[in-house]
């Protein structure tokens, strides 16, 4: 065997041996807990005490569940867990793998993590670019950029679609000092006192199926109610590489079971 190729295979077999030890990416294994956040919890519980890295699900509703509404305690985007992007395309994301450059590349314009952009594109399409023609991320067109084309419709191409997501959040972080339960917030139509709904109040958990909800209902991509679970879901499934629409449903908040305003 010639020098050069011994070496060379040599090499080979040492980094097949360094990449067999080293230890796979397990979703459930125990994660550090966010400094910033109140009721953390290692690994992810769904239910009546839903908890995660991020916080616990009573921490990110508060005041959900008063007359007075929603009031999100404040937790700064650059403080948020997530698992990383090679995991997130290896493991729950795979599905996204093929659109990197769509959500990558918008989240370093707008100084977003990826990983929140991608989870949130899985999340709501399944990264199904055809998805019911809203796209990767389902931006609808009245919050597409200015001068995108295909008549101001988000869907194409790609990276206008990840860029109208990308824009949505930085905005929406901007004007919150960079709440990450805020623009989460705002992403699936919550809002707090003082934006002329609910009597001017914030979001309640009754809301969705008032009178005023369901009109607001009908105004969404989907025309359903929004997810009273959607912070904790998000936060602490969706970004720990959880796929909280399948295999990890059971990891769902406290209101998962509350889909519509029929049940």
């Amino acid at each position: 065997m010639h020098l050069v190729t011994y070496i060379s295979t040599a090499l080979m077999a040492v980094g097949m041996a360094h990449a067999a030890r080293r230890p796979k990416f397990n979703v459930s294994e125990p994660k550090a807990t966010n400094p910033q956040a109140q009721g953390a919890c290692n690994t992810t519980r769904g239910g009546e005490q839903a908890c995660g890295p991020n916080g616990s699900e009573a921490w990110f509703n508060t005041g959900l569940e008063t007359d007075e509404g929603w009031q999100p305690p404040y937790l700064n985007v650059s403080s948020v867990v997530t698992i990383s992007l090679d995991d997130f395309w290896k493991g729950v994301g795979k599905r996204c793998y093929d659109y990197r450059p769509n959500l990558v590349l918008p989240g370093r314009e707008y100084n977003i993590n990826p990983v929140i952009l991608a989870a949130l594109a899985l999340q709501e399409s399944d990264c199904d670019s055809l998805h019911r023609g809203y796209g990767l991320t389902r931006c609808v067109n009245r919050n597409c950029p200015k001068g995108s084309s295909n008549n101001g419709k988000c869907q194409y191409p790609l990276e206008i679609n990840g860029q109208c997501a990308a824009r949505n959040l930085r905005q929406w972080l901007d004007g919150s000092n960079g709440n990450i339960l805020v623009a989460l917030g705002k992403w699936d139509s919550w809002f707090i006192a003082g934006s002329g709904l609910n009597r001017n109040k914030g979001f309640t958990a009754e809301y969705p199926c008032s009178d005023e909800g369901k009109v607001q209902n009908a105004l969404r991509r989907d025309q359903s109610p929004p997810n009273l679970s959607w912070l904790h879901d998000t936060l602490n499934g969706w970004f720990q590489g959880h796929n909280m629409s399948g295999p990890a449903k059971d990891l769902r908040g406290k209101f998962a079971d509350r889909g519509n305003c029929t049940n």
